[in-house]
């Protein structure tokens, strides 16, 4: 979620969110495409104009979903909540962004962030000392799929002769 503030006077019907750069349609977006830049205005003002820092999902129509909230009463301040879904880049896999935005200042340390199953540097480095890296995982597989195709033997299909043909056309 991304939070923007919004004069307190800001009602929904002034706000505009523009998200530019998006794959069309249903297609996904191609590692080379730019990634999208989010735009907020009140009442025709710029509030936000930035690039994302990757790309996101939009629902079919390239929508987003967004609420007016009022953050404090006693403040009396207003904010657009986004609700930015980041791009899948497979079943269970999760991506941590250092920022929102490409032209943040500095990178946040995902790793250390307390949301992770991990928690922190010293505990992922731990959890993770007795488990294998991917490219473990990817040899020794690639080893047993060798293992088993150096015994594998051809077997003939029989798919009929092609020269059978019952039409007598003379």
């Amino acid at each position: 979620m991304l939070w923007v503030f919004v004069p307190s006077m800001a009602r929904a019907k002034d706000v505009l969110i523009n998200l530019s750069g998006i794959a069309e349609g249903s297609a996904p977006a191609l590692e080379s495409d730019p990634n999208p830049t989010l735009k907020v205005s009140y009442a025709g003002l710029e509030i936000l104009n930035e690039e994302l820092y990757d790309k996101v999902e939009t629902d079919e129509d390239g929508v987003l979903d967004w609420e007016l909230h009022d953050i404090c009463a006693a403040s009396d301040r207003r904010a657009v909540r986004l609700t930015l879904h980041k791009r899948q880049l497979g079943p269970g896999i999760h991506r941590y962004w250092p920022r929102y935005f490409k032209s943040a200042g500095r990178d946040i340390d995902t790793i250390t962030l307390t949301c992770r199953p991990a928690g922190d540097a010293a505990a992922a480095a731990t959890a993770n000392s007795g488990k294998k890296n991917f490219q473990e995982v990817w040899n020794e597989a690639h080893a047993m799929f060798r293992e088993k195709m150096k015994n594998h033997k051809p077997q003939e299909i029989d798919i009929g002769d092609d020269n059978d043909d019952d039409d007598d056309d003379d």
